[in-house]
């Protein structure tokens, strides 16, 4: 149990190393990714962001000399960075400390792994009680209640941030989501269809499985974000440094133990792209799956992973701006959640939904949970 530095952690295009057991898909060792991707857990957090493509290609992208410390049980999994307050004391963060998405400690006995490492921590400090920055946990989950329970001792915890989070159940498949909506949006999106399919717009379904998949379709939804009104306003996904890390992302869902999780969607009209829609899967049967790498970090499989049970969770749609009264955004929002309710997905995650920009979801998704961050400051010793 140690801080190290992923030495490994690079941005895509780095050849596999056979002899290391690690991709620039991994930046870890394939055990420890694979025990960490296991462990999260859709009832107590974000399990996408929690799982480690969207971690660690943070990590790649944002801060990647910071050091890291991981650690893995097979049931469990802890994964922080390290930071400090401004008076200089340290402070253990998690490692995408921006938007607070993902949770650093996972697992049904997460908190125990936690209090092992944290005597570790404590001796790397000389004594001192690191600070703790505990993202992305849902209000009153069980894991909260076991942490202030279990760690009154040391801590005193402060709710930093509480933003909301909208989700959709997918029970009962597509009718039974539809059920869930008003009369006037199903006619609305009805027609939206409609108009849709007499204009020829159509759809194609994407899951890459190598990393020269991942690039080919990155590229085309980089054309299209260029045509948004985000692009066109130079803030989209086409800016550095959110270019590299959902490229680094979606490598890291294409191959390595989280290949098969990437769902990209493009609508197209007469042979060009006017729009996507890109996100991830985690937990359900996608995890503890077998699987082999190839020579050039591709995957090897007899067999695709099931989505069955899991958690879709949106990251980035965008589409032609000079085609905004086509509804191109909601034609692609339903097709992601028929293909999802096809490979029997359990819930749809839609992010926060605070920013007034984001009142749209509301229509779409009837859950909405409150996505906590809280700061663990120790007491004086």
């Amino acid at each position: 149990m140690e801080f190290f530095t992923l030495d490994n952690a690079l941005l895509p295009g780095a050849p596999f190393d056979a002899a290391r057991g690690t991709t620039a898909a991994y930046g870890l060792s394939e055990e420890t990714y694979r025990e960490w991707n296991d462990c999260v857990d859709a009832e107590l957090y974000d399990p996408s962001c929690s799982a480690p493509a969207w971690q660690l290609s943070f990590h790649d992208t944002f801060a990647p000399a910071r050091r890291v410390f991981i650690e893995t049980d097979g049931r469990n999994a802890v994964a922080f960075s390290e930071g400090s307050f401004s008076d200089g004391s340290p402070c253990l963060l998690p490692l995408e400390p921006h938007w607070f998405s993902g949770c650093p400690i996972l697992g049904p006995e997460g908190d125990q792994l936690f209090a092992r490492c944290l005597g570790a921590i404590i001796r790397e400090y000389q004594g001192r009680v690191p600070g703790v920055l505990l993202s992305s946990v849902f209000a009153g989950s069980e894991l909260l209640q076991r942490l202030t329970h279990g760690f009154s001792r040391f801590y005193k915890f402060a709710l930093y941030s509480s933003p909301e989070q909208r989700s959709a159940s997918l029970e009962g498949g597509l009718e039974g989501w539809l059920a869930r909506r008003s009369g006037n949006f199903r006619s609305k999106l009805k027609k939206a269809l409609r108009r849709a399919e007499e204009r020829g717009v159509q759809y194609e379904r994407h899951m890459p499985l190598t990393n020269a998949e991942a690039d080919a379709i990155y590229a085309r939804m980089l054309d299209v974000e260029a045509r948004s009104w985000k692009g066109q306003a130079n803030s989209g996904i086409s800016e550095t440094p959110s270019r590299e890390f959902y490229h680094a992302m979606m490598h890291r869902l294409s191959v390595g133990p989280q290949a098969g999780c990437a769902r990209v969607i493009f609508a197209t009209h007469e042979g060009r792209d006017i729009g996507f829609i890109f996100g991830s899967l985690a937990g359900g049967e996608l995890t503890s799956r077998p699987f082999l790498i190839g020579p050039r970090g591709e995957l090897v499989t007899a067999h695709r992973p099931s989505p069955k049970g899991s958690v879709y969770r949106g990251q980035q749609f965008s589409y032609d701006n000079e085609l905004r009264s086509w509804s191109v955004g909601d034609l692609m929002q339903f097709k992601k959640i028929e293909w999802l309710c096809e490979e029997g997905a359990a819930r749809y995650d839609m992010g926060m939904s605070d920013d007034p920009r984001m009142a749209y979801k509301a229509h779409w998704a009837e859950t909405v949970r409150k996505q906590q961050t809280w700061i663990m400051l120790p007491k004086q010793q």
